[in-house]
Protein backbone atom coordinates (compact mmCIF):
# COMPACT_ATOMS: atom_id res chain seq x y z
CA UNK A 1 0.00 0.00 0.00
CA UNK A 2 1.54 3.30 -1.13
CA UNK A 3 1.05 6.22 1.21
CA UNK A 4 1.85 9.91 0.84
CA UNK A 5 1.16 12.32 3.69
CA UNK A 6 1.34 16.11 3.96
CA UNK A 7 1.00 17.83 7.34
CA UNK A 8 0.59 21.53 7.90
CA UNK A 9 -0.90 23.98 10.39
CA UNK A 10 -3.63 26.49 9.82
CA UNK A 11 -3.90 29.19 12.44
CA UNK A 12 -5.34 32.55 13.36
CA UNK A 13 -4.26 35.30 15.77
CA UNK A 14 -7.11 36.80 17.75
CA UNK A 15 -5.79 39.94 19.41
CA UNK A 16 -2.87 42.32 19.75
CA UNK A 17 -1.61 42.30 16.16
CA UNK A 18 -0.89 45.36 13.99
CA UNK A 19 -0.20 45.18 10.28
CA UNK A 20 1.86 47.68 8.29
CA UNK A 21 0.67 48.89 4.89
CA UNK A 22 3.25 49.29 2.17
CA UNK A 23 3.03 51.79 -0.67
CA UNK A 24 4.24 49.26 -3.23
CA UNK A 25 3.05 45.79 -4.14
CA UNK A 26 4.92 42.92 -5.71
CA UNK A 27 3.45 39.64 -6.80
CA UNK A 28 4.33 36.36 -8.47
CA UNK A 29 2.32 34.61 -11.18
CA UNK A 30 2.15 30.84 -10.82
CA UNK A 31 0.78 28.29 -13.28
CA UNK A 32 0.50 24.54 -13.54
CA UNK A 33 2.30 22.52 -16.20
CA UNK A 34 1.25 18.92 -16.68
CA UNK A 35 4.26 16.62 -17.10
CA UNK A 36 4.45 13.47 -19.19
CA UNK A 37 5.97 10.27 -17.86
CA UNK A 38 6.98 6.90 -19.30
CA UNK A 39 6.68 5.12 -15.95
CA UNK A 40 4.08 5.01 -13.16
CA UNK A 41 3.85 8.39 -11.47
CA UNK A 42 1.73 9.96 -8.73
CA UNK A 43 2.10 13.19 -6.74
CA UNK A 44 -0.02 15.08 -4.24
CA UNK A 45 0.14 18.82 -3.50
CA UNK A 46 -1.90 21.32 -1.49
CA UNK A 47 -2.35 24.99 -2.35
CA UNK A 48 -3.11 28.12 -0.34
CA UNK A 49 -6.52 29.37 -1.53
CA UNK A 50 -6.76 32.39 0.77
CA UNK A 51 -5.42 34.78 -1.86
CA UNK A 52 -5.98 32.55 -4.90
CA UNK A 53 -2.27 32.74 -5.70
CA UNK A 54 -1.62 29.00 -6.17
CA UNK A 55 1.15 29.01 -3.56
CA UNK A 56 2.14 25.44 -2.73
CA UNK A 57 1.79 24.40 0.90
CA UNK A 58 4.74 22.35 2.11
CA UNK A 59 4.79 20.01 5.09
CA UNK A 60 5.15 22.11 8.24
CA UNK A 61 3.83 25.30 6.62
CA UNK A 62 1.23 27.50 8.28
CA UNK A 63 -1.77 29.32 6.84
CA UNK A 64 -2.44 32.55 8.69
CA UNK A 65 -6.17 33.20 8.84
CA UNK A 66 -5.84 36.38 10.90
CA UNK A 67 -6.50 38.77 8.01
CA UNK A 68 -9.62 36.87 6.93
CA UNK A 69 -11.58 36.21 10.13
CA UNK A 70 -14.30 38.74 9.28
CA UNK A 71 -15.00 36.79 6.09
CA UNK A 72 -14.55 33.35 7.60
CA UNK A 73 -16.83 33.62 10.62
CA UNK A 74 -20.33 32.18 10.32
CA UNK A 75 -22.96 34.67 9.26
CA UNK A 76 -25.21 34.44 12.30
CA UNK A 77 -24.91 34.13 16.06
CA UNK A 78 -26.90 30.92 16.27
CA UNK A 79 -25.76 27.34 15.67
CA UNK A 80 -26.10 27.42 11.89
CA UNK A 81 -23.07 27.51 9.63
CA UNK A 82 -22.50 28.52 6.05
CA UNK A 83 -19.52 28.63 3.73
CA UNK A 84 -21.39 30.82 1.30
CA UNK A 85 -20.16 32.56 -0.72
CA UNK A 86 -17.65 29.75 -1.06
CA UNK A 87 -14.93 31.85 -2.67
CA UNK A 88 -14.72 33.85 0.58
CA UNK A 89 -14.49 30.75 2.79
CA UNK A 90 -12.23 28.34 0.91
CA UNK A 91 -8.79 28.15 2.56
CA UNK A 92 -6.91 25.42 0.71
CA UNK A 93 -7.20 23.01 -2.20
CA UNK A 94 -5.38 19.86 -3.27
CA UNK A 95 -4.30 18.16 -6.51
CA UNK A 96 -3.42 14.51 -7.01
CA UNK A 97 -1.69 13.87 -10.34
CA UNK A 98 -1.21 10.31 -11.59
CA UNK A 99 -1.01 8.29 -14.78
CA UNK A 100 -1.90 4.67 -14.02
CA UNK A 101 -4.81 2.43 -13.02
CA UNK A 102 -5.78 1.92 -9.40
CA UNK A 103 -8.08 2.79 -6.55
CA UNK A 104 -7.12 5.72 -4.36
CA UNK A 105 -8.19 7.24 -1.05
CA UNK A 106 -7.43 10.79 0.09
CA UNK A 107 -8.08 11.75 3.72
CA UNK A 108 -8.05 15.28 5.14
CA UNK A 109 -7.85 15.18 8.94
CA UNK A 110 -8.44 18.45 10.81
CA UNK A 111 -7.81 18.95 14.51
CA UNK A 112 -9.34 21.54 16.83
CA UNK A 113 -8.52 25.24 16.70
CA UNK A 114 -6.93 25.17 20.12
CA UNK A 115 -5.22 27.86 22.23
CA UNK A 116 -1.55 27.39 21.41
CA UNK A 117 1.95 28.69 21.98
CA UNK A 118 3.97 30.15 19.12
CA UNK A 119 6.00 26.93 18.83
CA UNK A 120 2.83 24.96 18.10
CA UNK A 121 2.44 23.34 21.51
CA UNK A 122 -0.96 23.49 23.18
CA UNK A 123 -1.36 26.26 25.76
CA UNK A 124 -4.78 25.23 27.10
CA UNK A 125 -6.64 22.29 25.58
CA UNK A 126 -9.95 23.46 27.07
CA UNK A 127 -9.85 26.65 24.98
CA UNK A 128 -11.19 25.64 21.56
CA UNK A 129 -12.81 27.74 18.84
CA UNK A 130 -15.44 25.70 17.04
CA UNK A 131 -15.01 25.50 13.27
CA UNK A 132 -17.20 24.06 10.53
CA UNK A 133 -15.64 22.75 7.30
CA UNK A 134 -16.94 21.63 3.93
CA UNK A 135 -15.06 19.85 1.16
CA UNK A 136 -16.17 20.79 -2.34
CA UNK A 137 -15.08 20.71 -5.98
CA UNK A 138 -14.06 17.04 -5.82
CA UNK A 139 -13.47 15.70 -9.32
CA UNK A 140 -11.17 13.47 -11.33
CA UNK A 141 -10.44 14.06 -15.01
CA UNK A 142 -7.87 13.15 -17.63
CA UNK A 143 -5.70 16.13 -18.52
CA UNK A 144 -5.84 15.28 -22.23
CA UNK A 145 -9.60 15.84 -22.38
CA UNK A 146 -10.60 17.36 -19.01
CA UNK A 147 -13.27 14.66 -18.94
CA UNK A 148 -13.66 11.39 -17.07
CA UNK A 149 -12.57 9.49 -20.21
CA UNK A 150 -9.11 10.04 -21.66
CA UNK A 151 -7.96 10.11 -25.28
CA UNK A 152 -6.41 6.65 -24.92
CA UNK A 153 -9.49 5.07 -23.30
CA UNK A 154 -8.71 5.54 -19.62
CA UNK A 155 -11.69 5.98 -17.32
CA UNK A 156 -12.01 7.86 -14.03
CA UNK A 157 -14.85 7.30 -11.59
CA UNK A 158 -16.62 10.20 -9.96
CA UNK A 159 -14.98 10.62 -6.52
CA UNK A 160 -17.08 9.62 -3.53
CA UNK A 161 -16.90 11.85 -0.47
CA UNK A 162 -17.84 11.00 3.10
CA UNK A 163 -18.65 13.12 4.98
CA UNK A 164 -19.08 16.31 2.98
CA UNK A 165 -18.93 18.51 6.09
CA UNK A 166 -17.47 18.28 9.60
CA UNK A 167 -17.64 20.38 12.76
CA UNK A 168 -14.60 20.32 15.05
CA UNK A 169 -15.62 21.58 18.48
CA UNK A 170 -13.51 19.57 20.94
CA UNK A 171 -10.15 17.82 21.15
CA UNK A 172 -11.08 15.10 18.67
CA UNK A 173 -9.94 15.63 15.06
CA UNK A 174 -12.31 14.75 12.22
CA UNK A 175 -11.65 13.81 8.63
CA UNK A 176 -12.97 13.96 5.08
CA UNK A 177 -12.39 10.86 2.94
CA UNK A 178 -12.53 10.94 -0.86
CA UNK A 179 -12.14 7.80 -3.01
CA UNK A 180 -11.88 7.26 -6.77
CA UNK A 181 -10.84 4.58 -9.27
CA UNK A 182 -8.86 4.81 -12.50
CA UNK A 183 -9.31 1.99 -15.03
CA UNK A 184 -8.89 1.03 -18.70
CA UNK A 185 -5.40 2.51 -19.10
CA UNK A 186 -3.66 -0.03 -21.31
CA UNK A 187 -0.80 -2.10 -19.94
CA UNK A 188 2.50 -0.32 -20.58
CA UNK A 189 0.70 2.93 -21.42
CA UNK A 190 0.39 5.94 -19.16
CA UNK A 191 -2.31 8.57 -19.31
CA UNK A 192 -2.28 11.64 -17.08
CA UNK A 193 -5.22 12.21 -14.75
CA UNK A 194 -5.87 14.71 -11.98
CA UNK A 195 -8.08 14.51 -8.87
CA UNK A 196 -9.08 17.80 -7.22
CA UNK A 197 -10.81 19.14 -4.15
CA UNK A 198 -10.99 22.14 -1.83
CA UNK A 199 -11.89 22.87 1.79
CA UNK A 200 -13.80 25.87 3.15
CA UNK A 201 -14.14 26.98 6.78
CA UNK A 202 -16.79 28.77 8.82
CA UNK A 203 -15.49 29.90 12.22
CA UNK A 204 -18.05 29.87 15.03
CA UNK A 205 -18.79 33.50 15.88
CA UNK A 206 -19.78 32.85 19.52
CA UNK A 207 -16.70 30.84 20.56
CA UNK A 208 -14.48 33.28 18.64
CA UNK A 209 -16.03 36.22 20.55
CA UNK A 210 -15.60 34.37 23.86
CA UNK A 211 -11.90 33.91 23.12
CA UNK A 212 -11.53 37.55 22.09
CA UNK A 213 -13.41 38.93 25.12
CA UNK A 214 -11.74 36.77 27.76
CA UNK A 215 -8.16 37.87 28.56
CA UNK A 216 -6.94 34.41 29.52
CA UNK A 217 -8.23 33.06 26.22
CA UNK A 218 -6.59 35.71 24.03
CA UNK A 219 -3.76 34.73 21.74
CA UNK A 220 -2.91 32.20 19.10
CA UNK A 221 -5.21 29.38 18.01
CA UNK A 222 -3.87 26.59 15.81
CA UNK A 223 -5.27 23.48 14.14
CA UNK A 224 -3.30 20.54 12.76
CA UNK A 225 -4.23 19.47 9.23
CA UNK A 226 -2.95 16.24 7.67
CA UNK A 227 -3.67 15.21 4.08
CA UNK A 228 -2.97 11.55 3.36
CA UNK A 229 -3.11 9.78 -0.01
CA UNK A 230 -3.24 5.99 -0.21
CA UNK A 231 -3.41 3.45 -3.02
CA UNK A 232 -5.98 0.91 -1.85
Amino acid sequence: MKRIALSFLLFLILVGSAYAISGTTSFKINAYKVGTYDEPHITMEAYDALEANLTTIKSGNQLDLSHYTSNLKNNSEDTSYSVEPYDRHVIFSFHVDGNYNGSFKLSVSIGPLVHSNSDGTVKDSSHVITAYYEMRDTSCVFTSTYKSTGEKGGKASTPTLSPSNITVSDSNPKAFVSKWTISNIQTGKYENWRALGSVGISIDRISYKTAADTPERNGLYMADVTITLEAI
